[in-house]
């Protein structure tokens, strides 16, 4: 009895290693916002719908993302008059970008300066998205993020997500390489940026911080994505976007 305690315990210590190394992996970190003090149960449609949010952070082990949305998250999951998302899910990518040399923004420029999905970032994001079988979901991303979302939405061949996976995208203070504007906005992708459900082009909604980044780079936007509106809001004195 005491050699299977000894065993137990050592298998013990094994089990807590190897959930420890589990938090230094290259993976997506994914965050749920939803209403309710319960956890979201893994169920058939259960994220239809929802709003998906791409981040990045130059801290990989920095607190889970999803704080830093909990209050917009708030607005979007309680809104009155109309209807809300379902449930917001966060999906952090900074570990990916871990390991790159570079800073954060010149990793995500690296990325979206080719056509086709990455072996480091693109193609684990898209594995992990596919996993979670959403259709009709809204995408957000916020400044050099928004280069992957647009790779994300104008994927053409290769690696890319189902077509009704996402309808709809929000795009606040784009920041919008040259490299992004010739590999993923210089040749339109006619498949990519129609919604499952219609038609109709995908919108893609555009928040620029001002008014000569709306001028410098709508344009290239449009010519892949022409539906969806565009307007200038700059941000707070915080530094934060609408």
């Amino acid at each position: 009895l005491a050699g299977s305690g000894r065993v137990a315990d050592a298998m013990s210590r094994r089990a807590r290693t190897a959930e420890a190394d589990k938090e230094t992996w290259a993976t997506v970190r994914l965050s749920c916002l939803t209403v309710g003090y319960a956890a979201l149960k893994p169920s058939p449609g259960a994220l239809d719908g929802c709003t998906l949010v791409l981040h990045a952070s130059g801290d990989a082990e920095s607190a889970c993302a999803a704080i830093e949305y909990a209050v917009a998250a708030q607005r979007v999951l309680l809104r009155d008059g109309g209807e809300s998302s379902p449930h917001v899910l966060v999906a952090d990518i900074s570990r990916l970008l871990a390991d790159a040399s570079a800073s954060v923004d010149a990793a995500l420029a690296a990325e979206c300066a080719s056509g086709e999905m990455g072996k480091a970032v693109g193609k684990p994001l898209v594995r992990t998205l596919e996993k979670l079988c959403l259709k009709n979901a809204t995408l957000v991303a916020h400044g050099v993020v928004a280069q992957l979302a647009l790779k994300l939405l104008g994927a053409d061949g290769g690696r890319c997500l189902p077509g009704g996976t996402i309808v709809r995208c929000v795009l606040l203070h784009p920041s919008i390489g040259a490299g992004c504007v010739n590999a993923v906005l210089a040749r339109p992708a006619e498949g990519a940026r129609t919604a499952a459900n219609g038609p109709e082009a995908l919108p893609v909604d555009l928040v620029f911080e001002s008014i000569v980044m709306r001028d410098r780079r709508e344009a290239a936007i449009r010519h892949v994505f022409p539906a969806g509106s565009a307007l200038v809001s700059p941000p707070s004195a915080a530094g934060v976007p609408p």
